[in-house]
């Protein structure tokens, strides 16, 4: 009865997002029919139209494949994912998040860093964020969230030189928050660049 109603529903608008995963999660314990619901929620699914977050879609059905420790095809769907044309730059910037946490819970670094690497290369033009005559891959690069990780990865896995490279684009790009004004001061403070520290509070 669920299922019928689901269907019910999802004729009514094929677009509804949440309306596919509750489907998926009436099939809960049968692999193949969760793989055909997604296949078919992403096939049917009009971005332009999609009611509900269609980036959870993509990054549940990648959860399923990295759940069934499936990582080769986790990676497939991510990559599909991230060339998706979402209406908003910010689901895509979650898609991205999701994608390089999923490396490093697998302690996969060197994949984890290449993803944001490539989040945040801008095209050659540099559009606007608010452009919406621009896709969201072109817009990604000025994502506060992908720099705020790629800093953080930075401090984790890279060096000094490498992560305080990452603040002085995030500064150049004028996207850098309150927070990361401050994180990147302290930094310096630490490694006893008091001078360069304040200037990027005047900066700030």
């Amino acid at each position: 009865r669920p299922l019928l109603l689901n269907s019910v529903l999802l004729r009514q608008n094929p677009h509804n997002v949440d309306e596919w995963l509750k489907r998926v999660s009436l099939f809960e314990g049968k692999p193949r029919e969760i793989v055909n619901t997604y296949t078919e929620a992403i096939k049917t699914i009009d971005p332009k139209l999609a009611t509900g977050k269609l980036s959870s879609l993509w990054i549940e059905f990648a959860k399923f494949y990295e759940d069934n420790k499936q990582l080769k095809e986790t990676r497939v769907i991510f990559d599909k994912a991230v060339l998706v044309p979402f209406v908003k730059v910010d689901e895509l910037a979650d898609v991205w998040s999701h994608y390089i946490e999923m490396e490093l819970r697998h302690e996969c670094y060197d994949e984890a860093l290449k993803h944001v690497r490539t989040a945040t290369t801008p095209p050659p033009h540099k559009p606007s964020y608010f452009d919406r005559t621009e896709s969201v891959q072109n817009r990604v690069y000025r994502s506060l969230k992908l720099w705020s990780m790629y800093a953080d990865l930075e401090e984790s896995l890279g060096d000094f030189t490498t992560t305080k490279n990452v603040y002085y684009r995030i500064l150049d790009l004028r996207i850098a928050s309150p927070q990361v004004i401050l994180n990147f001061a302290g930094l310096l403070e630490e490694k006893n660049y008091f001078e360069e520290s304040f200037k990027i509070y005047e900066r700030g």
